[in-house]
């Protein structure tokens, strides 16, 4: 593996370190509980042992120039910490998972251009809550920390904690950025031709027409929309539970139907929201959009170690008329991700964003109806067991944005089944049902958490 010292931030981790400073985004966590539970010796000597084999979690992004806007970011480098202490990576604190401490995990900002490392761990008991700034890693690394944490800590029987985990003359250097491992983000010439073609040279009447006679028809039924993207909104949490034998049942269904549990999931959410909130907020049909997250791993497993501990995704833009058929719908998500996987090409767009400035870009989209639907981000099903310690239970969490109004954070195991954590943006939060006093998102997410349980009544 080729290592360096210190990099500049690739294009992606300029998207966060937008986000980071403008406080657009707070963060994401995976927070674990495990079989039993886990003393501060133990967890401070298997702290150290991840951080070393990944140098990464010990740095930080510093300015070696002021103008964050006018660089674009790029006047931020990647660079090791002086040190990283126990104190400053863990506090124990007593909480149960629940809505509260989702939105208490949801206020944690993490500050760029400190002597701080970027993540922290919460632990009370067996339950360790990860939180993670966004700047250098995603949900997939939150997960590979927690295996690569369990795997230490099943080979560890340690007295005594440790007060600094790690120097800056241990951390042994960093893999080179996505950007300049791979391909991803580096749009075909012909593709970016095509881009700006369409963005500059097709009329806006031909573009009218293509909404008119394809599928969805945006200009029968508009977008839904509520309200403008504002920044520092409040985000509420509801988890919902689905055990194991009922998630291995629901995902055999959807194979059955030709689909995964993803498409059928959102599928379903859709239905929810056009029959449980869209009525209340809008005076007719809608179309509604989603995006749904995809990790770039999956096309370069040789780079596995080196991509580990970085951004690497994208996602998937889905646009649906209201849903009259279920099963239409499901497959037509199905078709979209599975085209957008198989072609890339959602990377390629997002590549194609390099050649703007992004923190002008992220402010622009302040007052806009830019903001999504829902935004589906499904971690997959994680199976981690040791000599002496198990993963038993997962959740993920994160906070909206500028993403969407709804966001589900999915992730299962194979003791305690799957989690869905729903984050609602405080546009829908305070919003309640005339005729039965109820919030909207109590009823969405109870209509919702009915249909994945009774699916066979929900036939495609």
């Amino acid at each position: 593996m080729s290592l360096v010292t210190t990099r500049s931030p690739s294009f992606l981790e300029r998207f966060q370190i937008c986000k980071t400073v403008y406080n657009y985004y707070s963060n994401f966590a995976i927070i674990s509980e495990y079989s039993h539970e886990i003393d501060s010796a133990n967890l401070s000597h298997a702290l150290r042992n991840v951080i070393l084999a990944n140098p990464v979690l010990g740095y930080n992004f510093f300015r070696v120039e002021d103008g964050d806007q006018v660089h674009d970011g790029k006047n931020f480098r990647l660079s090791p910490l002086n040190e990283v202490l126990f104190s400053d990576v863990v506090s124990e604190e007593k909480f149960e998972v629940d809505s509260e401490f989702l939105e208490y995990v949801n206020t944690i900002h993490f500050e760029l251009d400190t002597q701080k490392p970027l993540f922290k761990c919460i632990v009370n008991g067996k339950y360790i809550a990860l939180v993670f700034n966004h700047a250098y890693v995603d949900g997939n690394s939150g997960t590979s920390f927690h295996k690569d944490l369990l795997h230490e800590l099943n080979k560890l029987d340690e007295k005594e904690t440790l007060d600094v985990l790690v120097t800056k003359s241990e951390l042994n250097g960093i893999p080179k950025s996505v950007d300049e491992l791979t391909t991803l983000f580096h749009p075909p010439l012909l593709y970016t031709l095509g881009a700006l073609l369409k963005r500059f040279l097709v009329p806006t009447w031909l573009t009218n027409l293509w909404y008119k006679l394809s599928y969805p028809n945006l200009s029968k039924y508009p977008l839904f929309r509520h309200k403008t993207i504002q920044p520092n909104t409040a985000v509420k949490y509801r988890i919902i539970n689905i055990p194991t034998s009922e998630c291995k049942s629901i995902i055999s269904y959807a194979r059955q139907n030709e689909t995964t549990f993803t498409p059928y999931f959102t599928g379903l959410a859709f239905v929810s929201f056009q029959n449980k909130i869209a009525p209340f907020l809008s005076d007719k049909p809608k179309s509604m959009d989603a995006t749904i997250v995809i990790d770039g791993r999956r096309y370069y497993p040789e780079l596995s170690n080196e991509l580990k501990y970085q951004g690497c995704v994208t996602a998937s833009d889905i646009i649906v008329e209201p849903v009259t058929n279920l099963g239409e719908t499901v497959r037509y998500i199905t078709q979209s991700l599975s085209k957008d996987i198989k072609s890339r090409e959602r990377f390629h767009y997002v590549g194609l964003l390099k050649y703007l400035n992004i923190f002008e870009l992220y402010t622009s989209k302040i007052g806009t109806f830019g903001r999504p639907v829902f935004e589906v981000s499904n971690l997959g099903r994680v199976n981690e067991q040791g000599e002496k310690l198990d993963i038993d239970q997962l959740w993920f969490t994160q906070d909206n944005g500028f993403s969407s109004m709804i966001t589900f954070s999915v992730i299962s195991t194979a003791k305690k089944g799957m989690n869905i954590v729903i984050g609602s943006s405080e546009e829908l939060e305070d919003i309640r049902n005339p005729e039965t006093n109820e919030k909207l998102m109590d009823e969405f997410t109870t209509d919702l958490k009915s249909s994945l349980t009774n699916y066979t009544k929900t036939p495609l």
